[in-house]
C-alpha cells in the first residue's frame, strides 16, 4: 500500500451502525483543533494541545483467536497487499507497524500477530499487556472457531488495566455460500454484543473490507486515545491547581501573622479586664 492510501481525512463508520458499542461517527472538534495545531509542530511522538501533552501517536494493536482462522492473512493483505493460500502457523509472535495521517497528524498502528497453537499461549500471552486495541478472528467458515471467541477475548483483555477497543472479526467469508452468510452473520452479532465488541466480516483473498476495516481501528484509536490524554491533561492541571491553592503566599502569611497576633492581644486585655 502507498502513502497515499494510509491518509485519512473522513471518519470511518463501523461495519454495522447499529450495532456497535462505539457511537463514534465523525471526528470530534478536539482532533480537528490537533490536526491544526501539528501543523505547525515538528512530526514527532508527543505533541502540545490544550495545556496537556498528548501521546495519541500510536496504539497497541494485537490479534488473538485460534490456530488456522487467518490471522496472518489479514496482515499480509493490509501491509503487503498479498495473499497466500498455503498455510504457514505463526510461531510465538509476528510483529507489523503500519503509519497513518489522520487529519494530517502522523498515527501508527503496532501490530501483534499471536500464535493460536496452544504451546505457544504463554508467549503470546505476554505481548497483551499495554494493547489499545484487541482483535478477536474467527473462521467463517468453521463455525466452531467462533465459540472459542470469549476465551481469546477475556484472556487478552484481562491482562490489561484498562479495557482496551475490542473488535470481532470473521475470516474467509469468501467460503461461506451466499444463502448462509444471513446466519452467520446473525451469529457472529450476538457474539460481538456478548463481548461488547465491534463486528467485521473480512476476505484476506479478496480484499473485502479489509481496508477499511484497519482505517476504523486507526480513527477509533485516535480518537479514544486523544479523548484519555486530554481528560489526564485535565486532570493533572486540577490537582496542580490544587497544590497552588494550598501553598500560603508570604504576604498572605503576614497577614496571618498579625491576625494572630491582635486576637492574642485582646485575649490579654480581655483577661486584665477580669481581674
Amino acid at each position: 500500500m502507498g502513502l497515499k492510501s494510509r491518509q485519512i481525512t473522513e471518519f470511518t463508520p463501523a461495519y454495522d451502525e447499529s450495532t456497535t458499542p462505539y457511537g463514534l461517527n465523525q471526528f470530534t472538534p478536539s482532533a480537528r483543533s490537533l490536526s491544526d495545531v501539528n501543523s505547525g509542530f515538528e512530526r514527532t511522538s508527543t505533541t502540545s494541545f490544550s495545556g496537556s501533552k498528548v501521546s495519541i501517536r500510536m496504539a497497541k494493536t494485537v490479534f488473538v483467536g485460534d490456530v488456522g482462522v487467518g490471522k496472518t492473512s489479514i496482515l499480509n493483505r493490509f501491509c503487503r497487499d498479498t495473499f497466500d493460500d498455503t498455510y504457514r502457523a505463526t510461531i510465538g509472535v509476528d510483529y507489523e507497524m503500519e503509519r497513518f495521517w489522520i487529519l494530517n497528524v502522523p498515527f501508527n498502528l503496532q501490530i501483534w500477530d499471536t500464535a493460536g497453537q496452544e504451546r505457544f499461549k504463554c508467549i503470546a500471552a505476554s505481548y497483551y499487556r499495554g494493547s489499545n486495541i484487541i482483535v478477536t478472528v474467527f473462521d467463517a467458515s468453521n463455525l466452531e472457531s467462533l465459540s472459542t471467541c470469549q476465551r481469546w477475548m477475556d484472556d487478552a483483555v484481562g491482562a490489561n488495566t484498562v479495557v482496551p477497543i475490542k473488535f470481532l472479526v470473521a475470516t474467509k467469508i469468501d467460503l461461506v455460500p451466499q444463502g448462509h452468510r444471513d446466519k452467520i452473520h446473525q451469529l457472529s452479532l450476538r457474539m460481538a454484543n456478548l463481548l461488547q465488541a465491534e463486528y467485521w466480516p473480512i476476505s484476506s483473498k479478496s480484499g473485502e473490507n479489509v481496508e477499511l476495516f484497519f482505517r476504523r481501528m486507526a480513527v477509533l484509536a485516535f480518537e479514544i486515545g486523544l479523548a484519555n490524554e486530554v481528560k489526564e491533561g485535565l486532570t493533572n492541571r486540577n490537582a496542580q491547581l490544587q497544590r497552588e491553592s494550598s501553598i500560603v503566599h508570604p504576604s498572605q502569611r503576614d497577614s496571618i501573622n498579625v491576625g494572630q497576633r491582635t486576637s492574642l492581644q485582646m485575649s490579654r486585655c480581655s483577661s486584665c479586664k477580669n481581674l
